[in-house]
């Protein structure tokens, strides 16, 4: 690794002020049209443009593509694979010749897994720069919808008592909580029952907290005055509501209970248990995976939409768009 790319890592938001080994960083060089990973591989490295441009697109039904972003030096990417373990969400290309920054799985594992300060930081900015990306996707499908947020009511709780700790560790959100997180939990965190339909957070206004649903299911949705796009549901051991509280500002959506439910209520700074912090970076993860269902039938759409008007007889095809 040169200096220069050293120095570029160590400058970036997701690294800056940190106390971390130097990571075993190598540079991959792409040609121009060249593909870094297709939709569905398996993901395993974190990579950080240091020059040239990419290209993200997804896949459509059948051969088709849509653009979803343009990436440029300085943008960290592929890291919310790593978070899950999970597999790669669009395809990568190089859009000319293009240097990248490469930290493989396990290099990247063992800077978020310690036991320090600094891999907690470095956990809490990449669960930030995830809960980012999820409320940019929120609001790319609110600009799909015409109208304006419905109005919101609030919702009346009733105060239960915490779960069967046999129960609670079968769970996903609380599989990494031991007895000592158990005890924690038990002294800091409430639980709600809700009636079916009861909001728990409404579209642009700040959450009082951040939710576990432990029975029931909970449904994120986007509303405007003609329709609802539904961006995720939270079952049992999943969370909801966190995105606006941990990258700051409003809620891009609404989350009320689709039935009679009950929910944990955690206070905001939770980030520093390490359990909570693992917890919440799965589920970022899954509510992006979520989100992307409905954003990949609208490019569909709009592809299938696109495809008629240019084989009407006497339709023009748009100003710069492929011939």
């Amino acid at each position: 690794m040169t200096w220069t790319s050293e120095r570029l890592l160590r400058e970036l938001p997701l690294f800056e002020g940190l106390e971390l080994d130097e990571p075993a960083v190598e540079a991959v060089d792409l040609a121009g049209a060249e593909e870094l990973w297709r939709q569905g591989q398996p993901g395993d490295a974190l990579y950080v443009v240091e020059t040239g441009s990419l290209s993200v697109v997804g896949r459509l039904p059948g051969s088709g593509e849509t653009p979803l972003a343009t990436l440029g030096p300085g943008d960290v990417f592929g890291e919310l694979a790593l978070l899950d373990s999970g597999v790669r969400t669009a395809t990568i290309r190089a859009r000319e010749p293009t240097r990248l920054l490469r930290l493989g799985r396990a290099d990247f594992q063992a800077l978020v897994l310690r036991r320090d300060e600094s891999a907690r930081v470095l956990r809490r900015r990449l669960i930030g720069l995830a809960c980012s990306r999820l409320r940019e996707r929120h609001r790319a499908l609110a600009a799909t919808l015409p109208g304006t947020p419905g109005s919101q009511r609030p919702s009346r709780r009733d105060i239960v008592p915490a779960p069967d700790r046999v129960y609670l560790h079968r769970l996903p959100f609380f599989r990494d909580y031991g007895d000592k997180e158990l005890d924690e939990l038990f002294r800091s965190v409430s639980f709600e029952r809700v009636s079916p339909g009861a909001l728990l957070v409404g579209e642009g206004e700040r959450p009082r907290a951040l939710f576990v649903t432990t029975n029931g299911a909970v449904e994120e949705v986007i509303r405007r005055d003609n329709g609802a796009i539904r961006v995720a549901l939270a079952g049992p051991g999943r969370a909801f509501g966190y995105a606006a509280v941990i990258a700051g500002g409003m809620a891009t959506a609404s989350a009320a209970a689709r039935e009679r439910s009950i929910v944990a209520v955690f206070e905001l700074d939770e980030l520093d248990n390490d359990a909570f912090a693992a917890a919440i970076g799965r589920d970022v993860v899954h509510s992006l995976r979520q989100a992307e269902r409905p954003q990949a039938r609208l490019a569909a759409g709009h592809g299938i939409a696109r495809q008629r008007e240019t084989r009407e007889p006497g339709s023009k095809t748009e100003p710069g768009s492929a011939q």
